[in-house]
């Protein structure tokens, strides 16, 4: 199984960190890295990520995917999730830039998760995904699904479920244009169609904008948790956040070993 990330800019702070603790945590694999800018200093990101490097394979990949518009922003790093699979022989774990490891790991501890591991019960929440359930529902032919895996990384495709949809830039371009929110994970749901027949696996914690308040507590029991791989916080989190509790997760990532801070 191979390791993809589709990243920005924005977020190459949180890059470095996820690169660090790929090297510290993680055996030995291949890293895809989808940079999604306009414009792309290539040479700034070989020289800032390559030194983490010397156990894993490290792939940087700068888009020229002419199918894909390039001022779709969001909803182009979605695409990028699919059209990877062009240059990918094998199955491959999903990561956004904030997620990164924090424990001992294996990527193949993932091999038989289905998405995230995690089911969520979609439609229950309103009606807003509604329109791209019965979109994607429509075309790949099956029944629209109330349950998918929940839509958090770490998140796996399976290669041969990718390669179902045949020409993978057509799809982007399907995918890119159709009039509702898009979702990577709604569609991966529906082309696998996932049924709720797994127990949830939660080997990440990701903290997101209405999350409760960062802890020492919280993250004492992050640490000891041995089920819990991988740790996310949430750009909009993040800016949330006074001095004092940024101080208290660096402090708990000089602890686990890593050099890099928020």
């Amino acid at each position: 199984m191979d390791l993809v990330t589709v990243t920005c800019e924005l977020d190459f702070n949180q890059m470095l960190l996820q690169a660090e603790s790929i090297s510290k945590f993680l055996k030995p694999c291949t890293h895809w890295v989808v940079i999604n800018d306009q414009h792309i200093d290539k040479e700034k990101w070989e020289s800032a990520l390559t030194p983490y490097y010397h156990n894993h394979t490290l792939k940087l990949v700068t888009p020229n995917w002419n199918s894909i518009p390039s001022d779709f922003g969001w909803a182009k790093q979605q695409a990028y999730k699919f059209v990877i699979s062009k240059y990918i022989n094998d199955d491959y774990l999903l990561l956004d830039s904030k997620n990164f490891f924090i424990k001992p790991t294996d990527i193949n501890e993932w091999t038989t998760i289905q998405g995230c591991g995690i089911s969520e019960h979609l439609l229950a929440k309103g009606n807003k995904w509604i329109p791209t359930v019965r979109t994607y529902a429509s075309k790949l032919n099956v029944n629209p699904s109330t349950t998918i895996t929940c839509m958090q990384t770490p998140y796996v495709f399976k290669i041969e479920e990718i390669k179902k949809l045949g020409d993978i830039d057509l799809f982007a371009e399907w995918f890119l244009t159709q009039p509702i929110t898009p979702s990577e994970f709604i569609f991966y749901s529906h082309l696998i169609n996932y049924k709720n027949n797994n127990q949830p696996v939660y080997k990440h914690i990701t903290l997101w904008p209405r999350s409760d308040e960062i802890t020492k507590s919280k993250l004492n029991y992050i640490t000891v948790n041995q089920d819990i791989k991988v740790f996310g916080l949430h750009r909009s989190y993040l800016k949330k956040l006074n001095f004092e509790q940024i101080n208290i997760i660096n402090f708990w990532l000089a602890e686990l070993g890593l050099a890099n801070k928020f």
